[in-house]
């Protein structure tokens, strides 16, 4: 069994997490907005709008752990 410290999992992990977010915002931009019906236009704008929100948590994330806050270091899922 490959045996890691805490740190280096913590790592790993929030790398992941960033990773597959900001794919799910890719997806939710570019690949659920391909059809241009006018029946859906309503719909790519909630799917463009969710994209840039995620985009958005993903940078706060980024930021908080950039900055070494202390509720978000300490913070253990």
């Amino acid at each position: 069994m490959l045996i890691i410290n805490n740190c280096a999992k913590l790592w790993i992990h929030n790398i992941s997490a960033i990773a597959f977010m900001i794919l799910v915002g890719f997806i939710s931009k570019f690949k659920f907005t391909k059809s241009t019906d006018d029946k859906n236009l309503f719909k790519n704008k909630i799917y463009v709008a969710c994209a840039y929100v995620i985009w958005g948590a993903v940078g706060v994330v980024i930021l908080c752990f950039l900055l070494e806050l202390e509720w978000v270091t300490n913070y253990v899922f």
